[in-house]
C-alpha cells in the first residue's frame, strides 16, 4: 500500500468528477485538510471510510488501495477499438456497396 499512489489516485479522480476538496470532503463527512493529507500523502483514509471513498469514485477498494486503476482504463480501450473497428466495417460495407452500384449501373447502360 504505497500512501503517494493512493494520494496520487484520490486526487486524479476528484478532479475528474470535478470535485473540490470540500466539496469531497463533505460528501464523506471530513474536512478539505483531510483530503489535502490524503492526496499529499501524508495520510491514508481510515479503514471505514474505504468503501465510500471507492464509490464515489467507481472504483474497487482494491484499485484504491493499489493506488491504480489499469483495469478500468484497459476496458475503456477495448470500448474504443471496438468502436473504430465497427465503424472500419460500415464504412468498408459503404464503399463496397458503392462500387457494386456503380458497376450495375455502369453495366445497364452500355445495354
Amino acid at each position: 500500500m504505497d500512501a503517494k499512489k493512493i494520494g496520487t489516485l484520490i486526487s486524479s479522480l476528484r478532479k475528474e468528477k470535478g470535485l473540490s476538496q470540500k466539496e469531497f470532503g463533505d460528501i464523506l463527512g471530513v474536512s478539505p485538510k483531510t483530503i489535502s493529507k490524503w492526496e499529499c500523502a501524508k495520510g491514508l483514509p481510515d479503514i471505514s471510510m474505504l468503501k465510500t471513498v471507492a464509490d464515489v469514485f467507481e472504483i474497487t477498494t482494491d484499485e484504491l488501495l493499489e493506488g491504480n486503476i489499469k483495469e478500468k482504463v484497459s476496458n475503456e480501450n477495448n470500448t474504443n477499438k471496438k468502436k473504430l473497428l465497427f465503424i472500419g466495417i460500415i464504412l468498408f460495407v459503404i464503399v463496397i456497396s458503392s462500387v457494386i452500384y456503380i458497376m450495375i449501373n455502369k453495366d445497364n447502360k452500355e445495354e
